[in-house]
């Protein structure tokens, strides 16, 4: 046998925090990751993986999807060179994929293979929207079923269960509706179809079985969607403290013990290449103890410098003379995965909250990591207390290019920066803040204030 290996991974429903540990290793080892067309396609740079010495491959480009035939020639020629491989698929290989096809395929051609299993958006889509699929004393039961068999023909067989989830039902739904009415399923049963669940662009429809097709073409539903039937679709009264939360900003991750999270991002980001040159000179300047304080204010600018600095042979014990101050809980979870503890936190996120832990410090030189989008106020007020502020901006935000699609129901927008204000106002008029607003901070707050809405400042 070759001594290269594949794994065949399960990455989840979507969402880069619900794959499992297992399957994180196993990316971290790969050379070459062939990745399920249905995956976001920032999925391995948000799982903190260094894009530069891998090869990534998408499964749907301008070209359209691979063929299983042209998947497993790539994953055995790989795996031939002697490169570590992943094929990374959405949910769980061996549910209603094809991963029991690429494991006998790997074998028949003398490759070492390993399947990690991976988290199912049959449960799992239950579980973020708060709808139980079992629950004592009221449902007992549930079955998981694909509404199309091989080649697209519809399936017959549908089981009988408390609840059912329905995996690729979107453009047959009509036939899927009137075949379960047919075979005695009520026609007021209730029934929820959530679209790219755990994903951005997250939407659901509630209803009852007999007007599913209807809603769903009201609302543009898209695939990749699940539709839940029966005692699972029955939705409970929420919490008064756990609203449904359209998330405007990048990282939901910090937000979700807040309520339930729909992440719609107002920006997305995009490298500044002219930046990453002066990366040795920086390491250089730390090197020789230059900075006596470095900032990171968010979780992307920890990723794009230690990604850009590691591919120069950065050695993180250059950091230990100068102190690291984390703009909050998630930056500094990030510095931790890259071996660096922060030094300080402050207990607001913004920046008045890292201003107040300069107003403790003596005065030394400050390597400011942020976007080159944020207003340049917190490099101005940290240097009338620090000294000489060198700012490097790895990266901007711009509003996102697919902001503008139908919002779906919610009972809170939450914005986190005034771009995204600026983004959504642009996009949507006022009918996007007709609901109740919060905002993470007073910028933020002023930049709504200039639009005329009053929101309420609610900080994680």
């Amino acid at each position: 046998m070759s001594a290269a290996k594949v794994y065949i991974v399960g990455a989840g429903p979507g969402s880069t925090d619900l794959i499992t540990i297992g399957g994180l290793k196993a990316v971290k080892k790969a050379k070459v990751i062939i990745c399920d067309s249905l995956l976001p396609k920032t999925f391995i740079n948000e799982l903190g993986i260094n894009t530069d010495d891998r090869q990534i491959i998408f499964l749907k480009d301008e070209n359209g999807r691979k063929s299983q035939q042209e998947i497993n020639t790539m994953m055995l020629t790989a795996a031939k060179d002697g490169k570590t491989v992943v094929r990374l698929k959405v949910g769980d290989p061996h549910i209603f994929g094809r991963g029991m096809e690429e494991l006998q395929f790997l074998s028949e051609n003398g490759i070492q293979c390993q399947v990690v299993p991976g988290l199912t958006a049959a449960t799992a889509v239950g579980t973020l929207l708060d709808l139980p699929i079992t629950q004592r004393d009221a449902a007992s039961s549930f079955a998981a079923v694909t509404a199309r068999l091989a080649g697209g023909k519809l399936n017959e067989s549908f089981p009988k269960a408390d609840s059912l989830i329905i995996f690729m039902a979107i453009g047959i739904l009509e036939k899927i509706v009137d075949k379960l009415i047919n075979e005695g399923w009520p026609r007021n049963t209730p029934a929820v179809i959530i679209e790219r669940a755990s994903m951005i662009w997250q939407n659901q429809i509630e209803g009852e079985l007999k007007n599913m097709a209807s809603l769903a073409m009201q609302k543009s539903i898209q695939p990749p969607a699940i539709l839940i039937i029966g005692k699972a679709a029955r939705r409970h009264p929420a919490p008064a403290n756990r609203p449904r939360i359209l998330f405007t900003g990048l990282d939901p991750s910090n937000f979700s013990t807040m309520g339930q999270i729909i992440h719609w991002p107002a920006i997305q980001i995009v490298r500044i290449e002219k930046e990453y040159k002066r990366l040795p000179k920086i390491i250089e300047q730390l090197q020789n103890q230059y900075f006596g304080y470095v900032i990171f204010t968010s979780k992307t600018s920890v990723q794009l410098f230690f990604g850009g600095a590691k591919s120069l042979r950065f050695d993180s014990r250059i950091l230990s003379s100068s102190k690291i101050i984390a703009c909050g809980q998630g930056t500094s979870a990030m510095l931790e995965e890259n071996g660096i503890i922060a030094d300080y936190m402050p207990d607001n996120i913004g920046s008045d909250g890292i201003v107040k832990i300069a107003e403790t410090q003596l005065p030394k030189n400050v390597l400011l990591v942020q976007s080159a989008t944020a207003a340049e106020i917190l490099a101005n007020r940290l240097a009338v207390r620090l000294g000489r502020i060198e700012r490097l901006c790895l990266h901007e935000v711009q509003p996102h290019p697919e902001l503008g699609k139908q919002l779906p129901d919610h009972d809170v927008i939450y914005f986190t920066c005034p771009s995204g204000v600026r983004a959504y106002f642009e996009k949507y008029g006022v009918k996007a803040f007709q609901k109740e607003v919060w905002c993470i901070g007073d910028v933020t707050a002023k930049q709504l204030n200039d639009f005329n809405i009053r929101p309420k400042v609610v900080q994680p």
